[in-house]
């Protein structure tokens, strides 16, 4: 039974995709005066005596530079219908940087930049500060009074936060994204669709007939003395 709903809702969140791209890619078109391709949810108001620009921004070109602008969006639908962001991988980023001092120094030699990476990374996944855990690992030993008056005055600054938090409207959590070829762990024999396709249809722009190649190779030939 649960397999059949996640069939289903995958099914849907599927269709769902597939609509918000179509709707990204025919938005230009609407906009301009051409609804023969809009869904009724998403125009049912136009008028009857609208002016359609869309064939002279089609010969001109325009519409595909105005379509093209929105191609990220459309390779991106996934994550817009299902609200991800990226924010989990900023936010170590800027742990990290905040470990490493940004670029002011030289942390490359002697694994030292590794060494703040995993601290930052441990900063970002312990909720509770992770200097008792690693200084009992190193030295085999508790720390010091200091480090544990400072251990705790990081957590009751986290308590108070946490509790100024609770006075606002708290917002809705976003989920973050799977993993992409910005931040690796992605299988690269994957490739989303619109990409293969644009792939082949830019192949298939360079195809060129024999009478083509041969006019090619003549106005290319010896580009210091041919009169072409």
């Amino acid at each position: 039974m649960c397999n059949e709903i996640e069939a289903s809702t995958r099914c849907d969140t599927e269709k769902q995709i597939e609509n918000l791209k179509k709707d990204i890619y025919n938005s230009p078109k609407h906009v301009f005066g051409d609804h023969s391709s809009c869904d009724s949810y998403f125009c049912n108001n136009h008028k009857d005596d609208e002016e359609n620009y869309v064939p002279e921004m089609i010969e001109c070109g325009l519409m595909d530079d105005l379509q093209s602008c929105g191609a990220r969006l459309l390779h991106n639908a996934h994550s817009l219908m299902l609200n991800m962001t990226n924010n989990a991988a900023e936010t170590y980023n800027s742990v990290v940087s905040k470990f490493v001092g940004g670029k002011r120094q030289n942390f490359s030699i002697k694994n030292s930049y590794s060494t703040r990476c995993q601290a930052a990374s441990l900063s970002y996944n312990k909720k509770e500060p992770y200097y008792n855990s690693v200084h009992k690992a190193v030295t085999l030993r508790s720390p010091g009074k200091f480090t544990k008056s400072y251990m705790a005055r990081l957590s009751q600054s986290r308590e108070k936060r946490k509790v100024r938090r609770q006075l606002f409207r708290t917002k809705k959590q976003m989920k973050s994204a799977p993993p992409d070829a910005d931040y690796g762990m992605i299988d690269e024999n994957e490739m989303p669709i619109e990409i293969e396709e644009a792939k082949e249809k830019f192949i298939a722009s360079l195809t060129l007939s024999k009478a083509e190649i041969t006019e090619l190779e003549k106005s290319t030939r010896g580009p210091f003395s041919n009169p072409i």
